[in-house]
């Protein structure tokens, strides 16, 4: 019964006590004094029973970890069927234990930080990853800690909510590896790239240069021992030397091309 209720229910009977109700049995009011008071208790406890019920269905069903601890000694007094799978513990054995009962000590040392950090500070406490060493093993959890206080401003419960994020840690690690991966692949594709330039520059400037500059010392050789009455055969020769001296720029230009002078003073990634 609520307390207004016991309060109009309280001045009602003694008003009929003052009054002595003459000529009335007291026994056979008093049932009549207290059935409204009951009726609306009994409406009452049913909403309360109702909300409670939903309440309790809400936090079953909600896929995130939620627990409550009390905020004196940090023991679990809530947790929800999510806390159980994600932890793989019992709530039985849970509800009334501290970190310390649960988990390594190392983890329930850090656990308690930072619940009295959140409690400390009075706001939400945001925790981005955390590990967490359960019965199936070794999980990530983002978690948020939020203080209940009191109307003084006590802190009298911390309220807990973890999401396992374990899977998705796991994907970023891999896709961290692939990367690291694909960038060593792309470092010697473009190594086996440039050796491969190098050795057709190589080819370019040693074989092609040194024949081409060997034809030219020919022609040139011819040049100087043709009579000067062979006018066309000079200029034939002319034309040939002209033809091989535009050879050997382009042998050195495409040589220079292939492997700029650059790689071999500051390296790959300079050029």
């Amino acid at each position: 019964m609520s307390r207004g209720n016991d309060s109009n229910l309280g001045v009602r009977l003694l008003r009929l006590l003052a009054e002595g109700y003459e000529g009335l049995d007291f026994a056979a009011r008093f049932p009549e004094l207290l059935e409204p008071a009951i009726r609306q208790q009994l409406r009452g406890d049913s909403d309360r029973l109702e909300q409670h019920s939903l309440l309790a269905a809400l936090l079953e069903r909600i896929p995130d970890m939620i627990f409550v601890k009390e905020a004196s000694e940090l023991r679990f007094v809530l947790v929800n069927r999510a806390a159980e799978e994600v932890l793989g513990f019992p709530r039985l054995e849970m509800l009334g234990k501290t970190d310390f009962d649960l988990f390594p000590s190392h983890e329930a040392v850090y656990f308690q930080e930072k619940d009295r950090q959140g409690l400390d500070s009075g706001q939400p406490l945001d925790i981005p990853q955390e590990q967490v060493m359960t019965r199936s093993g070794t999980r990530s959890l983002h978690t948020q800690k939020i203080p209940l206080c009191d109307e003084d401003g006590t802190p009298r419960y911390l309220v807990g909510v973890s999401r396992d994020i374990t899977e998705f840690v796991q994907a970023q690690a891999e896709v961290a590896r692939s990367q690291k991966q694909l960038r060593k692949l792309s470092a010697q594709l473009q190594q086996v790239q440039e050796d491969e330039r190098q050795r057709l520059a190589r080819e370019l400037h040693d074989e092609l240069g040194q024949v081409l500059t060997g034809v030219r010392i020919e022609l040139s050789w011819m040049e100087k021992r043709l009579p000067e009455e062979q006018v066309a055969l000079v200029s034939h020769l002319e034309q040939a030397q002209t033809l091989v001296n535009s050879a050997l720029a382009t042998v050195r230009r495409v040589a220079t091309a292939l492997r700029p002078q650059i790689l071999d003073v500051l390296g790959l990634q300079a050029a």
